[in-house]
């Protein structure tokens, strides 16, 4: 009889390696402490394990502002503990202040960093052999040595990168659906249809959709419940690939329809402005800061010509059998969605902003 071991499961996973991280984090900071013979070494151990973040970009990030935070709160704490040392009510400012001075501009690491390193110089007893000055450069120094010592960490072990892959790949996915509405206006426009760049275009997109639901729930966890890939992304996105995926075959089943060609200019004028607006959002995944808005091209003027042609065609004289006709409307109902849920996606990108905050 054959044992089998319990599988583990991605989530398992994550927490396994971010606890191994955070771990050789806290004991590489606080070596380095004993190594330069500082005292109370605990201070860059509690530096690192605070400083590692879901990504290696957050955890750049807040280390970058941790740095900015512990120059400040020690500066801070130096002048305040000259006036009022080892006073509850000069721990309290040195705490509040920097808080909702650098809360109020959405920094809440450098605010943190400071009011924690702040608040300790004040604390720390004055004596003849260790001055206040002395316990700020030296408390300054184990913060560093914890937040460099965590950024390494994070860029060499297990560096987390679920959220950068998914975020290309959303990108290649929309780089492979303008091709395919590429392909889909070439038969508007009354070329041949090119089966085999068809299939080829959905088999692309159709493995990029997979390797995305399989790194999702890995970069909502790097960065969970955050606009810059919010679940409104995942489900959007594969909307919008059933609706090329219809495109590509109902057009070169009613490509020959009298109402599509009486349709052709507008609907093929559509096509090549959703071509241009998922350019535009490949490009953007791909190079833009993730809080910057999309910025695509309004769609709602051509998208209402082309509804409008096609409502006053089909309601006049039809040469076509209703089956072919409903073929052709599912050809202009697929552009129709496929705007609508574009032009969406800008919308609901700048709610998820405004809502969580830009990236730290």
């Amino acid at each position: 009889m054959t044992i089998r071991s319990p599988e583990i499961s991605p989530a398992h996973r994550r927490v396994i390696k971010r606890g191994i991280r955070i771990g050789v984090a806290a004991g590489l900071a606080t070596l380095c402490s004993q190594l330069l013979h500082l005292p109370n070494p605990w201070f860059a151990t509690v530096a690192a394990i605070v400083a590692i973040q879901g990504t290696l970009q957050a955890t750049f990030r807040s280390g970058r502002n941790s740095l900015v935070g512990a120059f400040i709160g020690a500066a801070l704490g130096l002048g305040v503990a000259y006036v009022a040392k080892d006073q509850a009510w000069a721990v309290a400012l040195v705490v509040a202040a920097p808080l909702v001075l650098f809360g109020w501009f959405r920094l809440p690491a450098i605010g943190q960093q400071a009011a924690l390193v702040a608040s300790v110089v004040v604390l720390v007893p004055e004596s003849t052999d260790f001055s206040t000055f002395d316990f700020a450069l030296i408390r300054l120094s184990q913060a560093v040595i914890g937040i460099v010592v965590a950024m390494a960490v994070q860029a060499v072990l297990f560096p987390p990168r679920a959220h950068r892959t998914a975020r290309r790949e959303l990108g290649g996915v929309y780089r492979d659906m303008a091709h395919l509405l590429g392909l889909a206006t070439e038969v508007l426009d009354g070329q041949p249809r090119r089966a085999d760049a068809v299939r080829q275009a959905r088999i692309d997109g159709r493995a990029r959709l997979a390797k995305i639901d399989d790194l999702w729930d890995d970069a909502m966890a790097e960065h969970p419940s955050h606009g810059l890939l919010g679940s409104h992304w995942r489900v959007t996105t594969r909307r919008i690939w059933e609706q090329c995926a219809v495109l590509s075959t109902e057009v070169a089943d009613a490509g020959d329809s009298a109402l599509l060609r009486a349709c052709r200019d507008e609907l093929t004028t559509l096509t090549l402005a959703l071509q241009q607006a998922m350019h535009d959002i490949s490009g953007w995944f791909r190079h833009a800061h993730p809080d910057s808005p999309i910025e695509l091209t309004n769609l709602e003027p051509v998208r209402l010509a082309a509804l409008n042609r096609v409502r006053r065609v089909e309601q006049g004289d039809r040469a076509d059998p209703y089956p072919r006709t409903l073929q052709a409307l599912a050809v202009a109902n697929a552009c129709n969605v496929i705007a609508e849920r574009l032009t969406d996606l800008d919308t609901q990108h700048r709610d998820a902003v405004r809502v969580h905050g830009p990236a730290e």
